[in-house]
């Protein structure tokens, strides 16, 4: 065996691509040297601190897959960000990263990824996945981007927008996309919304969206698919995936997807101003509960971060007359709507039917007769008026 050690100052590149310094060790029956020491990648973006980020691993010369976990951290140890960052403390703020520091180490990425570091010459971007999904990134799995030349950061996997609603439960796959240079981002998901509520309302909900004169969903424009994977697995997918191809719709909704909301198309826009996350755009509903839909509805879903309490709000349109409004806070959550019909289903609901309880967590639902909390929404998002 033998050893040595390179120095930051040597200014060592493992090729074109990475820089490097530290151990290596060349073992007699293993022709690739191993590494231990640290590497940067190279690129002009200023908006992201190019930092070396620690790592062992042999290396084969003639391609580079520099191995990626979930401990990632510099050289003095501190951990690193991959991708789009929300800050975990509130305000909500996002920033972007890839192998560079996090001011707060529980801040996380949208998106997040591991696996391994891969430079694509071609495409003149740097990689963070499998090596399966970086070769193939139609794949499931997660793959996060770095374009060196427009600075632009991709995300494909699993969403987290790092908010915590007790027993609401929100589950989103998609893809982001973010310019470093403005702080544009732009993404798509499918996500699975699910929270207890009446029955008997959430049945006629459906059934009004349903009935409802709306436009159909183009599923071959949307994360469809990409979430069925991911939420079902490659096996019982591919089944579902050739019942569409077949006449538009599934045979049966498998269990997982029975939530309340199974929203097959959502485009989600930052706020910087507002500090939240919110959908741009109509909002597409895959199904309710049992019930398929499969149609866009004017509408849109907003994020926020705050210390008293993460919130999400939701507002649902059918027509001018016809519309409904969630916002949920400190486990609680308001229900709003122009529907006398549907408020008559939930004011039959006894008190104690309004409250659930999981472990420590608690729930409830209650009514407000008040627009303004609707009013405040449609002021700040006024696209919603047109």
């Amino acid at each position: 065996m033998a050893f040595g050690e390179i120095k930051e100052t040597d200014q060592f590149f493992l090729s074109p691509a990475f820089e490097y310094y530290g151990k290596f060790e060349l073992h007699a029956n293993n022709p690739y040297l191993t590494f231990n020491g640290g590497v940067r990648i190279l690129h002009n973006c200023s908006s992201i601190a190019r930092t070396f980020f620690k790592f062992k691993s042999e290396i084969n010369p003639l391609e580079i897959y520099i191995p990626v976990d979930s401990t990632l951290r510099d050289m003095t140890m501190s951990k690193l960000g991959v991708g789009v960052i929300v800050k975990d403390e509130p305000p909500m703020k996002i920033y972007p990263g890839f192998l560079s520091a996090k001011p707060n180490k529980n801040d996380h990425g949208l998106i997040e990824s591991t696996g391994f570091l891969y430079y694509d010459k071609g495409k003149k971007t740097y990689y963070i996945g499998s090596k399966e999904k970086i070769r193939q990134p139609k794949l499931p799995g997660q793959l996060l981007g770095l374009n060196t030349t427009s600075c632009e950061l991709t995300g494909d996997g699993v969403m987290d927008f790092n908010v915590d609603y007790g027993m609401m439960v929100m589950k989103s796959v998609g893809i982001v996309r973010f310019q470093t240079n403005d702080s544009t981002l732009n993404a798509q998901s499918t996500s699975l919304l699910n929270f207890p509520f009446d029955e008997g309302a959430q049945k006629y909900l459906a059934e009004k969206f349903i009935n409802a004169n709306l436009d159909p969903i183009d599923l071959s424009t949307t994360q469809f698919e990409k979430s069925l994977i991911e939420f079902l697995g490659s096996e019982k997918s591919d089944k579902i995936i050739a019942d569409i191809a077949l006449d538009g719709t599934l045979k049966k909704l498998p269990e997982e997807l029975q939530q309340f909301f199974y929203f097959g198309d959502l485009k989600w826009k930052w706020n910087e101003n507002l500090e939240t996350f919110s959908t741009s755009g109509p909002l597409g509903i895959a199904s309710m509960g049992k019930k398929q839909i499969f149609k866009y509805t004017k509408g849109l879903i907003e994020i926020e971060k705050r210390r008293s309490g993460d919130i999400l709000r939701m507002y649902l349109e059918i027509d001018g007359a016809t519309w409904y409004m969630f916002e949920y806070k400190l486990n609680i959550l308001t229900v709003i709507s122009s529907d006398a019909a549907f408020l008559e289903i939930l004011t039959a609901v006894k008190d104690e039917n309004r409250r659930y309880e999981d472990g420590k967590k608690k729930f409830s639902w209650s009514m407000l007769a008040s627009k303004k909390k609707r009013d405040d929404l449609l002021d700040r998002y006024p696209e919603l008026n047109q």
